[in-house]
């Protein structure tokens, strides 16, 4: 074990000369620097700006900040905090060369000067003042690494290449900028990366290779943690984090066991964990913050390991795990095969440590009965059957507001261009954000996420008329809004907005405004492209609690239903479609897994100042007024009845003609023309308008966009 005085001394940062290029960018945080005696050399780890004692994740940009918070944090708390680091995670248009191991005393090594002089960018000393960093402007397809086993070691280190462009990790900077170099980033010269690539770049390295064993659970839909019987602690440690002191390696292996006794396969414990902000956080502290070997060593270490502890107490009597003193002894070593094996290398027997098998086992011990004659411990049910009684005992369906928006996973609002469905979505948000009643029924307040992912001109000019309308203070306003279009095809679109909307706090409902522009470029015809959208957003769900309303259009054939594949309807919780008529519109409940289908409800847009263009003329926006259910009903159809002479002509010739089919206006009145005797009258084009629209405020026939059609469903 080195002593503190014969570390090496760390590079201090100069953030005068680290690039404003990268400074403007709201990827940065503050790093610690724990000694490593195994690796001899100091890990960086990523800490939290608001709270230096706790780790960040690199998996996204959320929790990292500007430049100036970062520096903030790092003259304030030296005690703990070494540097600042830029996050590469997701970048575009930057990429970062480490060059390892290329410095002695002050000398730079004849291959890495080479490499420097040619990408002629801003370059400057690394932390332990052995390698170079240089930053250049250019994108890369896919981060690479590489060794120089020819190359001469420093300190006994063999030099090493590494390129960054996107992939999960952070690089640090110290503005320790190399005399002669660029004091800015300048675009990388076309080819030269991947003639850096072809030149350094020894195929796939072992840690690769090893990877190939790791299964691909990018994208697996996971169980909430709400919902898994575990042990306290290792759920304390899933959703708060590990205590300041712990041992972090053995908290995880205990994760992996409550997992493995949950019932989850070891594919689905690695989901879990690479989905979870604490796990991953420790995995990638002890992995050097590479996100590939994290993920191996949680795969390897916690996933596999965990279910064959599981595996081994299931056979293990009381007489197994108790010796005569009463003291936990550890059971006959199990064989656990390693990396070479899975790759079909020569075996090796590692057996399963006395003191992790039983940290993880005994999370939370109780005193052992009186009786030794115990059966075997067996793994949790999956499936497990209740009476009929403790069925009726579940808690009811809940509502954010009763008889239209559920607490569930997924809601589809649709309608034709025009219709009003984002006015309609937008009321329903700002009633919950403001908890006030919507159409006399109480609403369940909370915040409100909304994705606008097109048309942000125009949805800017609704909330500001709907700010003037129920006089809200927009900065006060709890709902937010997000003016760009996350593919809900991509995991890492997925994973980015998820942390974004997590650090919202608790959510009530998320808008994704419309389907089409967040499906990228998936298929809405296509089951499958629909599904995988379907399961991202009860990932979302699962995370923040909210119900996602996925903002939708009809097809051509407005009597359709939703666009594209059915298998969106048959996911959804609850579906509305919001239909237009030309002196209201409607929205309608096509679908309510818990409550009742078909209600109606009737509103119209009201014309709303909304300010003065750059040539002073009035510019105006619309809200939301609902309108009174129709008073007047029938007892079969809960439409009024048809009065006049004039109506029932035009609504019988409608019905003879377009019982299925929908027609336009101008081509029923050329029918009418024809056919009624008020079509005779110069007037003629008055004559069966009026009844017409009158059959459509009552609701007997249904105005969708141009086309009529006749209410089916009285």
């Amino acid at each position: 074990m080195a002593a503190a005085s014969d570390r090496p001394t760390l590079v201090p940062c100069t953030p005068e000369n680290i690039p404003e290029q990268l400074r403007k960018l709201r990827r940065w945080a503050p790093w610690a620097a724990p000694w490593s005696d195994e690796r001899q050399k100091y890990d960086k780890v990523p800490r939290r700006a608001s709270n230096p004692a706790c780790g960040l994740s690199n998996l996204s940009a959320a929790g990292w900040v500007s430049f100036d918070e970062a520096m903030a944090v790092y003259k304030e708390r030296p005690d703990i905090i070494a540097g600042v680091g830029f996050l590469m995670t997701g970048v575009k248009g930057i990429v970062g060369i480490d060059l390892d191991h290329c410095v002695v005393n002050g000398e730079i090594a004849p291959w890495a000067h080479e490499i420097a002089a040619q990408l002629d960018s801003y370059t400057e000393i690394s932390p332990s003042g052995t390698g170079l960093h240089v930053w250049v402007l250019g994108d890369l397809p896919e981060d690479w690494a590489a060794k120089l086993p020819g190359a001469e070691k420093v300190n006994g280190k063999e030099p090493g290449l590494d390129v960054y462009g996107g992939g999960k990790r952070f690089l640090t900077l110290t503005g320790e900028r190399v005399p002669g170099t660029r004091a800015t980033l300048r675009p990388v010269r076309e080819g030269f990366l991947d003639s850096l690539k072809a030149k350094y770049h020894n195929g796939r390295r072992k840690a690769e290779l090893l990877a190939l064993a790791v299964p691909n659970v990018a994208g697996m839909e996971v169980p909430h943690l709400d919902d898994l019987d575990l042990p306290t602690r290792a759920y304390a440690y899933m959703t708060e984090g590990p205590n300041e002191g712990e041992d972090r390696s053995h908290r995880l292996i205990s994760v992996g066991v409550a997992l493995a006794k949950a019932g989850l396969s070891p594919e689905m414990a690695l989901a879990v964990m690479v989905d979870n902000e604490h796990t991953m956080e420790t995995a990638l502290s002890k992995r050097n913050y590479d996100y590939d070997k994290a993920v191996e060593y949680l795969w390897t270490q916690h996933c596999r390991r965990g279910a064959a502890i599981v595996e081994e107490d299931a056979v293990l009597t009381y007489e197994h795990l108790v010796g005569d003193s009463g003291l936990p002894v550890a059971p006959p070593a199990k064989a656990e095969p390693t990396l070479e094996e899975l790759l079909g290398g020569e075996p090796a027997e590692v057996a399963i440590d006395s003191p992790d098998f039983f940290e993880a086992l005994d999370d939370e011990p109780e005193a052992p009965p009186a009786s030794r004659d115990l059966a075997p411990v067996g793994l949790k049910k999956r499936f497990a059957f209740e009476s009929v009684g403790q069925f009726l005992r579940r808690p009811p369906a809940q509502w954010i507001i009763k008889g239209l928006l559920p607490r569930a996973s997924l809601a589809v609002l649709y309608g034709a261009s025009g219709s009003g469905k984002t006015f309609f979505a937008l009321d329903i948000a700002g009633c919950v954000a403001r908890g006030a009643e919507w159409r006399g029924v109480p609403v369940a307040q909370g915040t409100v996420a909304y994705v606008v992912a097109e048309g942000a001109s125009g949805f800017r000019d609704r909330a500001h008329a709907y700010c003037r309308q129920h006089k809200i203070d927009p900065d006060s306003f709890p709902v937010r809004i997000l003016a760009d279009a996350p593919n809900m095809m991509n995991n890492t679109d997925v994973t980015d907005i998820i942390a974004a909307l997590k650090d919202l706090g608790p959510l009530a409902v998320v808008f994704l405004d419309t389907y089409a522009r967040v499906m990228g470029n998936g298929n809405e015809n296509e089951a499958q492209d629909v599904n995988r959208v379907v399961r991202n957003c009860d990932l979302i769900h699962k995370a923040t609690g909210a119900i996602v309303v996925l903002v939708h259009h009809t097809g051509k054939d407005t009597t359709s239903g939703a666009r594209g594949s059915s298998a969106l309807r048959a996911a959804a919780d609850a579906e509305i479609e919001v239909s237009r008529a030309k002196a209201f519109r409607t929205a309608t409940i096509t679908k309510m897994k818990d409550g009742q289908d078909e209600a109606e409800f009737k509103f119209q847009l009201a014309s709303i100042a909304i300010g003065v263009d750059e040539e002073g003329e009035e510019t105006t926006s619309c809200v939301v007024e609902h309108m009174a259910d129709t008073p007047k009903e029938n007892k079969v159809g809960g439409l009024p009845e048809i009065t006049g002479k004039a109506q029932l002509a035009v609504y019988k010739l409608f019905g003879e003609h377009f019982s299925i089919a929908e027609t336009t206006r101008e081509a029923f009145l050329e029918l009418a023309r024809n056919h009624l005797e008020s079509g005779r009258s110069p007037n003629w084009r008055k004559n069966i308008n009026q009844p017409l629209d009158a059959l459509i405020r009552t609701g007997h026939i249904i105005e969708a966009g141009e086309y009529l059609k006749l209410n089916t469903k009285m």
